[in-house]
């Protein structure tokens, strides 16, 4: 293969006819250019990579959880019980008397503190306090409910029972907060436990206490849970404007990817054309 260099035809040089101006000479630098074009003429263009014909995947049309709209009760912090007042197995165990003899119902209630509509109080323990006496309250069979409210009236806070309608053991229903209410006097009251007691036989009761139903005064709690309720409104509301440009983006990479697949047609249609042009054909003999 011949080589040309930069002085190639300078002042004439390697232009005469049959080599008489230097070599290489005209004829044979071009023989060899007509040679390596046929060569690159001839090789197969590689292929464009095919683009993926999967669409973008779209962002779940699943809506972002709605803002709590129900604020956060504060009552809690108006009235509750504050420590103390724990109702539970009396000192002198609950009887019943023979036949249609009378029913004692007996609770212990430790000393404690309550705090209801603005006011504030200590009660003292108070032992064998008396949810039913004096009278006959269970048939055999028989199972009743009472609640221990502390109440407020006139601005002092007392304990008493509000007992519930006796039934068949299994069938007893709880005063509903109208009975309690009508039973206080007051709607400034606060649950402090759940009594049942259960005639199992002529002369033989049984009883259980429940405490977990008491309300207890939320000291700080309420404010908290309305400020991480405002703070999961504000993490929704950007949870949302997220989704919204989550979107926008998903529809930008979708137009890029339509681009993309133009430039690559575009591409081809170059490709196809380049090889598919005339191929010039050099003369290697005199004619």
């Amino acid at each position: 293969m011949a080589a040309i260099t930069t002085s190639f035809g300078s002042g004439g040089a390697n232009l005469a006819p049959n080599g008489a101006g230097g070599t290489p000479s005209l004829a044979t630098a071009l023989r060899d250019v007509a040679t390596d074009l046929a060569a690159v003429v001839g090789t197969t263009a590689v292929a464009a990579t095919a683009l993926s014909a999967t669409a973008v995947a779209d962002v779940s049309a699943t809506a972002a959880a709605d803002s709590v709209a129900t604020a956060v009760a504060d009552a809690n912090q108006a009235n509750g019980i504050m420590n103390g007042l724990i109702v539970g197995t009396p000192s002198t165990p609950s009887s019943q008397a023979p036949g249609v003899g009378n029913t004692d119902w007996n609770v212990d209630i430790t000393a404690g503190y309550s705090y209801i509509a603005a006011v504030g109080g200590a009660e003292v323990a108070q032992v064998d306090f008396n949810v039913h006496t004096g009278s006959l309250l269970l048939a055999n069979g028989q199972s009743c409910l009472a609640w221990i409210v502390e109440r407020n009236v006139g601005g002092n806070l007392t304990t008493i029972p509000v007992v519930g309608t006796p039934a068949a053991t299994g069938a007893q229903v709880a005063p509903n907060d109208a009975a309690i209410t009508a039973a206080a006097t007051t709607a400034n009251w606060v649950k402090v436990a759940l009594c049942l007691l259960n005639r199992t036989g002529d002369a033989t009761v049984t009883q259980s206490e429940d405490i977990s139903v008491r309300q207890m005064f939320g000291w700080g709690g309420a404010p908290l849970a309305n400020d991480l309720k405002a703070k999961y409104n504000v993490a929704v509301t950007l949870i949302n404007e997220l989704k919204t440009d989550l979107g926008e983006a998903r529809a930008l990479a979708n137009d890029l990817k339509a681009k993309y697949n133009t430039a690559v047609t575009l591409i081809n249609q170059l490709r196809t054309a380049v090889l598919a042009g005339q191929a010039v054909t050099l003369l290697t003999t005199a004619p």
